[in-house]
C-alpha cells in the first residue's frame, strides 16, 4: 500500500492496470457471488441517482472494477451501497460511496480519482492537500456579531494507520481503536483534561446531562451509517470524551475513527481554532506515545518504522 500517491509519468490507471488487475476478493464467498451473475445484472439503477458516484460510475468502470478488492475484502460494491441507497435528489451534494481502507483509494483509484476531482471542484490527482494549523495565520475572527452568531465550532476526522475505517473494521479492531484513543485522550492534561463516556455503558442521566450540553443529539445513527455499515454492532466500542470545560470534543469510532471538535458560545472564532490547533496536536501525540509504549505489540513495529 503507498502512502503517498506514486509520480504521474502516465495516468495511474493504467501505470499500475497490471498490478489492479490482480486484485482480486480475499475471502472466498465473494468470489462465488461475483460468478454468480453478470456485471449488467448487478450493475445498480443509476437513472436518476443524484450522487457524485452516480455522475462517476458507469457500467464500464463497474466491470472492470467489481472484481476487485482491497487486502481486507472492499469490494467496489461496498463502496458505493451508500449512494445506492441514497439516491434521491437533494439541496445538499452527496458522495454516495465510502472507502473501507487506505488501500481503497489505491485499488479502486479509477473510481476514486475522478469522484474526489468532482467533489472538490478540480482537485487534481496530482495536488497534495496543504494543512495550515498555525492560529497566527488566522486574520480576524475574534468578535463575530453574536446577534448572528451564536456557536463556533471546528471538527475534523482522523483516521489511525492500519486500522480499516468504520465501514468495514471488524468488532476486535474497532474495540482496539477504543482502548488505543481511551489510553490516549486519558493522559491530556490541563485545559483538556477530561472523560471519556462509553455510550454502552451511558445511563439515562448521563444522556440527558451530555445532550443538554450538546455534546449528544437524539439520533446519534444516521442512514449513511446504516448503509454503509459504520454503526455494525452499535453502541459497541463507540464513546465520547469532553474536557472538563466541555468546549473540546472526541468521539470515537462514529463516522471516523476519531472526530476531533472544539466548540464555544459567542462569535469568537480564534479562540476555538486556537483550541482545536493545539488540542489535535496533544492528542495525535498522545496516540503515537500509546501506540509506541502502549499495548498494541503489533503496531508498535509500525510506528517505529514511520
Amino acid at each position: 500500500m503507498w502512502k503517498l500517491k506514486p509520480p504521474l509519468e502516465m495516468p495511474l490507471s493504467l501505470k499500475y492496470k497490471h498490478i489492479l488487475e490482480q486484485l482480486m476478493p480475499t475471502e472466498p464467498s465473494i468470489s462465488l457471488n461475483l460468478k454468480k451473475l453478470s456485471a449488467e445484472e448487478e450493475f445498480p439503477n443509476l437513472a436518476k441517482n443524484q450522487t457524485c458516484m452516480a455522475k462517476v460510475l458507469t457500467i464500464q468502470m463497474y466491470k472492470r472494477l467489481r472484481a476487485r478488492a482491497t487486502q481486507s475484502g472492499f469490494t467496489l460494491d461496498d463502496i458505493i451501497q451508500p449512494g445506492v441507497d441514497k439516491s434521491e435528489h437533494s439541496s445538499i451534494r452527496i458522495v454516495g460511496c465510502v472507502a473501507g481502507d487506505a488501500e481503497s483509494y489505491t485499488v479502486f483509484m479509477e473510481f476514486f480519482d475522478p469522484l474526489i476531482e468532482l467533489y472538490h471542484h478540480d482537485y487534481q490527482p496530482n495536488r497534495m492537500h496543504r494543512s495550515n494549523l498555525n492560529p497566527e495565520n488566522l486574520k480576524g475572527g475574534t468578535n463575530l456579531d453574536e446577534l448572528y452568531v451564536l456557536t463556533c465550532q471546528v471538527s475534523t476526522g482522523r483516521n489511525v494507520d492500519d486500522f480499516c475505517f468504520p465501514p468495514h473494521c471488524s468488532r476486535g479492531e474497532r474495540r482496539a481503536l477504543e482502548k488505543l484513543a481511551i489510553g490516549a485522550l486519558n493522559a491530556l492534561d490541563g485545559e483538556f483534561k477530561g472523560t471519556y463516556q462509553s455510550l454502552k455503558n451511558l445511563s439515562e442521566e448521563e444522556h440527558q446531562r451530555l445532550s443538554a450540553a450538546g455534546i449528544l443529539s437524539e439520533n446519534l445513527i444516521s442512514p449513511l451509517m446504516l448503509s454503509s455499515g459504520m454503526a455494525r454492532d452499535w453502541p459497541d466500542s463507540r464513546g465520547v470524551w469532553h474536557n472538563d470545560m466541555k468546549n473540546f470534543i472526541v468521539w470515537v469510532n462514529k463516522e471516523d475513527h476519531l472526530r476531533i471538535t472544539s466548540i464555544q458560545d459567542g462569535g469568537n472564532v480564534k479562540q476555538v481554532f486556537t483550541r482545536y490547533c493545539l488540542g489535535l496536536k496533544k492528542v495525535l501525540r498522545m496516540l503515537l506515545l500509546e501506540l509506541k509504549f502502549g499495548t498494541f505489540p503489533m503496531l508498535t513495529e509500525l510506528v517505529s518504522q514511520k
